[in-house]
């Protein structure tokens, strides 16, 4: 065999082992089942929601989801489960603090025959965000690997990605702090501008008799 043939040889089986390696990472890629939390901007003692959600044609059967929340900073309102809309069942539960953290921890159970095929939400968490409340705050997602199945009850490959509310500066509260501030100001102002025209007045009419 010719040197030729032994070097297009090889890189023809170069070229196939790379091309077996892209196909089998795209399938992974393409595989794992994203469960995302929103990202959303917010200031404080403002309402916001943060919805849950899966990726298209995920075929989620059986989910049992762990979602923390930054207490420090968020207020828990309430929930809007979803999933009953998609066709399924669905279970949310508020478990209270997480021991040693400053973050609370919401459990949520869904459960759906032929498997969720949409991206809609599958929960909606509704906070409020409090006074004096900066920066990021996080709400965390968290799923065993046994505890996520199809229809089929086979095991599905997933990855998680957090949300939050990124708190932006200058709140309600302060704003109408210095409103308030402002409007006495005017105030304050406009009475002195009162008792000085008054007293010029006076003094024009007293001198006006003399």
């Amino acid at each position: 065999m010719s040197k030729k043939n032994i070097c297009l040889k090889t890189v023809g089986l170069a070229l196939s082992l790379m091309l077996v390696f892209l196909l089998s990472f795209s399938v992974f890629a393409t595989g794992a089942i994203l469960i995302k939390a929103d990202r959303k901007e917010a200031k404080a003692g403002e309402s916001v929601s943060i919805s849950i959600s899966l990726s298209p044609d995920s075929g989620v059967a059986a989910l049992d989801l762990k979602i923390k929340y930054d207490n420090t900073k968020l207020k828990l309102e309430n929930f809007d489960e979803k999933v009953s809309a998609l066709g399924g069942l669905g279970s949310v539960n508020e478990a209270g603090t997480v021991e040693g953290e400053d973050r609370s921890l919401i459990n949520a159970s869904i459960v759906h025959a032929e498997g969720i095929n949409s991206a809609d939400p599958i929960l909606d968490l509704n906070f409020t965000v409090l006074d004096d409340a900066s920066g990021l705050a996080e709400v965390e997602l968290a799923v065993e690997e046994d505890q996520i199945y199809n229809a089929n009850h086979e095991k599905l490959d997933f990855k998680t990605e957090n949300g939050g509310v990124e708190i932006k500066t200058g709140s309600n509260a302060t704003i109408n702090g210095n409103l308030a501030n402002i409007f006495t100001a005017i105030t304050a102002g406009a009475s002195i501008l009162i008792l000085i025209v008054g007293a010029i007045y006076i003094y024009r009419k007293k001198k006006s008799i003399k």
